[in-house]
């Protein structure tokens, strides 16, 4: 799933307004499939903002990822062959 960057926020409001100008439109010509479509964005793009909010409050998360790799990379009884493989892709990862 994508992120949204928080500072992309006021730009949400900005498209949030247009929807809702949209809509009243659509209301007035009986647009019903464009209502529709319109509420749907619109619900998408409000569960945006809320993750958005989430991640801005709490920030990443650690997957453990590299540790991991580091982890198996120290241990022992693998073959050369394996060890120099992990290797450069922990330093492509690092880099």
């Amino acid at each position: 799933m994508l992120t949204l960057d928080p500072k992309m926020l006021p730009r949400l409001d900005e498209l949030e307004e247009d929807l809702l100008a949209r809509r009243e439109r659509a209301i007035a010509e009986d647009w019903r499939g464009e209502i529709d479509g319109i509420d749907l964005t619109l619900s998408f793009l409000r569960s945006k903002r809320q993750q958005a909010a989430r991640f801005e409050r709490h920030g990443p998360v650690s997957l453990g990822f590299l540790r991991f790799l580091l982890r198996e990379s120290r241990s022992k009884g693998r073959d050369q062959h394996r060890r120099g493989q992990k290797r450069r892709l922990m330093q492509r990862l690092i880099s």
